[in-house]
């Protein structure tokens, strides 16, 4: 499994991704969803009921940062060796 983060819209979201269980994790504090990782789609989670609105364009950003830093198969500061997966 792989963690990462990212500030979107002034939200920190956390991701971890568990690719060959086609399995995701989403924390924004509070929201917290259980995603299919391929194809991307909320399975569940918990909401709090002062949760602010998550645009689910900013789940598609994570997933294609994720993609173009684990998947590009090009070495980068955070998968140095370029591998495939994460």
């Amino acid at each position: 499994m792989a963690r990462g983060g990212a500030r979107l819209g002034g939200r920190v979201l956390t991701l971890d991704v568990d690719e060959p269980a086609n399995w995701a994790y989403l924390d924004a504090g509070d929201m917290r969803l259980e995603l299919s990782w391929s194809p991307l789609q909320i399975l569940g989670g918990s909401v709090e009921p002062s949760a602010r609105p998550l645009d689910t364009a900013r789940l598609w950003r994570m997933r294609t940062a994720w993609d173009a830093i684990y998947r590009s198969g090009r070495s980068n500061p955070v998968n140095p060796a370029g591998r495939h997966g994460a």
